[in-house]
């Protein structure tokens, strides 16, 4: 009788081990796809949140003959892909060192929960602040279509899915 609850606690206990410790390496790694782009919460510049990414879509509309852009048109959507790039670049290496921070702070047993919160509230801060920027730079690129032009979108968005493989440009 003794053997065998020592043999069932030791194998319970071996589990645990186990889970915990595939939860600590899951937790620690960025998930998403890599690149040196990792996606997900707290991971990454901007985290993929909900529809196209600006890089994208000033390319499927760019590249449409559907929408007939003019010139000026032309260039003022690369314009405002451009500044938003350069946007993007500029605030990765402050979420690179945010994320890091977290990880070490996790890493370290001395480190309080509150200072593991203050870093995680700076990532969420910095990746709202992202989201922001993107979503400014949509209603930049809307007012330079016309009504017309607008109209066409949608159909333009969802060939370029399709073609490209999603907004992704079909790497998975």
């Amino acid at each position: 009788m003794k053997r065998h609850e020592m043999k069932r606690t030791l194998t319970f206990s071996l589990a645990m081990v186990a889970v915990t410790a595939v939860s600590i390496v899951a937790f620690a790694q960025p998930y998403g796809r890599g690149g040196g782009r990792e996606k997900g919460p707290g991971f990454g510049p901007g985290g993929r949140g909900p529809g196209p990414g600006m890089m994208m879509m000033g390319r499927c509309l760019i590249n449409s003959p559907d929408l007939d852009l003019t010139d000026e048109q032309r260039s003022a959507i690369r314009d405002i892909r451009e500044t938003a790039r350069k946007e993007m670049l500029a605030g990765r290496d402050e979420m690179k060192n945010l994320r890091d921070s977290f990880i070490n702070a996790f890493a370290d047993p001395n480190v309080p929960e509150s200072r593991l919160k203050e870093i995680s509230d700076s990532i969420h801060a910095k990746m709202s602040a992202f989201k922001d920027r993107r979503f400014a730079d949509f209603m930049k690129v809307r007012a330079v279509l016309t009504p017309e032009q607008l109209g066409k979108v949608p159909g333009i968005v969802k060939e370029c899915r399709s073609r490209r493989g999603g907004f992704r440009g079909g790497r998975r």
